[in-house]
């Protein structure tokens, strides 16, 4: 575990204080990988009205279509044109948060805030994996996916911090 924990570019940091948690000036936004550089840029809105456009519904099987009309005019930073892409960020199930903080130990943290800093001998500039400060409950919540099974490539990262052989 120690090695795989060494070969990171970032260290994590909880403090339930802000504005103590060190700031490294080198730790930049934008988004470590390509699925964490849209909670950078997102803004929340409104949605104004949902219609099933499915003759025969069947959400067991998946099979529903709605059309979402979402209201953007109070986003100024937003500038929505016809034919624009729009991205859903869900959020994790509550009792799924706490499922995971419990198995992470971190349960006593959720309201802690988190920031990041260059691992020692990393000189270079690095990119954060998602907004912070923040607290392990929104990092949870918003920046993980915790409801689909991970990646080949996770897993094997995450093996390395296994205690149990099985």
């Amino acid at each position: 575990a120690e090695v795989v924990a060494s070969r990171l570019p970032l260290r994590a940091h909880v403090n339930i204080h802000t504005k103590e948690l060190p700031v490294d000036p080198l730790v930049q936004v934008g988004g470590a990988d390509v699925l964490g550089k849209w909670y950078f840029g997102a803004a929340q809105a409104p949605v104004k009205s949902v219609e099933q456009l499915r003759q025969v519904v069947d959400v067991d099987a998946g099979l529903t279509t709605k059309h979402i009309d979402v209201d953007v005019s109070k986003i100024p930073s937003l500038d929505w044109k016809t034919a624009d892409n729009l991205d859903v960020l869900p959020c994790n199930p509550e009792e799924t948060v706490n499922w995971f903080a419990q198995r992470l130990g971190v349960e006593a943290e959720l309201d802690s805030n988190v920031s990041f800093t260059r691992a020692p001998g990393v000189d270079k500039a690095v990119k954060k994996p998602f907004p912070t400060p923040c607290t392990v409950r929104e990092a949870l919540a918003l920046y993980c996916d915790l409801c689909v099974c991970p990646s080949r490539a996770a897993m094997k990262k995450l093996a390395a911090f296994a205690k149990d052989p099985a």
